[in-house]
């Protein structure tokens, strides 16, 4: 039934699409990276991601490619290695775009620690049935 499933939606984990943007310009590096990243190649995005940060004397640049590496995190399932480069992006950029990504990554990691929660446990788990004396 139609009641069922929305039940069953609001009680189960499910999945959810959501968009993400990342920096594919302003350098010729991140133009790069955005080829692999249409591609789905993140782990070759992130390989220039990764080596422009380390060697980029240009804070824009480097909190550029720390924002992309929390994007590639993110798409790989690692959301504490997402939370930390979003962290360094938001660190180095202060701009509204880096902070709200970190932002959201914090309240995926919390929804990931609610769901395994709930999925580890029962109502019977939480609270043990006591049975009165006779």
């Amino acid at each position: 039934t139609i009641a069922g499933t929305d039940y069953a939606m609001r009680i189960a984990p499910t999945y959810v699409w959501v968009s993400r943007s990342y920096y594919g310009g302003g350098h010729d590096q991140l133009k790069l990276a955005k080829n692999h990243v249409k591609a789905l190649d993140w782990p070759g995005a992130a390989r220039i991601w990764t080596e422009l940060h380390a060697t980029s004397p240009d804070p824009k640049i480097k909190g550029r490619a720390a924002f992309d590496l929390a994007l590639a995190a993110e798409v790989q399932g690692d959301l504490q290695t997402a939370a930390s480069w979003a962290t360094e992006a938001a660190t180095l950029l202060g701009n509204g775009k880096a902070r709200s990504y970190r932002m959201a990554i914090e309240g995926r990691i919390a929804d990931q620690a609610r769901v395994e929660h709930q999925m580890r446990t029962t109502p019977v788990d939480e609270a043990p049935l006591a049975i009165p004396p006779r």
